[in-house]
């Protein structure tokens, strides 16, 4: 009967700490912008933060090259392509370019609520080649037109 109750005890502990991870995972995900904005997250996501801080960064370092790819991340991150691609799925749920993309648009919010520049140059400092499909994906995203920002 102790053992069974000690079984029953530690399956209770491991599933409350897959609860908790699982917890954390999700808060990771949907805080995952408020990353970039360098502010803090709660404490126990510290598994993906670093990584997540130092993937931002170097996005961040290199936001207004269009050219900025998988390819040049995983040079930085000196990982293949499938383990950044299954590391970023785990950590936020989304693919890599969706993490990228979603990085500059956040990036690209700033700076039109600071209201120094307009559409089309914010469209180029943040890596986009197209002013049309940077609409479109900010749209998407904000559910409003950067025009009316």
């Amino acid at each position: 009967m102790i053992r069974k109750y000690q079984s029953s005890q530690n399956r209770y502990r491991t599933e409350a700490k897959e609860l908790r991870d699982l917890i954390a995972r999700r808060e990771m995900e949907w805080n995952f912008i408020d990353i970039n904005n360098h502010s803090d997250t709660k404490e126990g996501i510290i598994e993906g933060d670093a990584f997540l801080r130092k993937f931002s960064v170097i996005v961040e370092d290199h936001i207004q090259d269009p050219d900025l790819d998988v390819s040049m991340l995983t040079r930085s991150l000196n990982m293949s392509r499938t383990q950044l691609h299954n590391r970023l799925k785990r950590l936020t749920g989304k693919p890599t370019t969706a993490v990228i993309r979603g990085i500059r648009l956040k990036k690209a919010k700033y700076l039109l609520e600071e209201g120094e520049m307009n559409v089309n140059e914010v469209a180029n400092a943040v890596g986009f080649r197209s002013v049309s499909y940077f609409s479109t994906c900010f749209k998407k995203k904000f559910e409003i037109n950067p025009r009316d920002i």
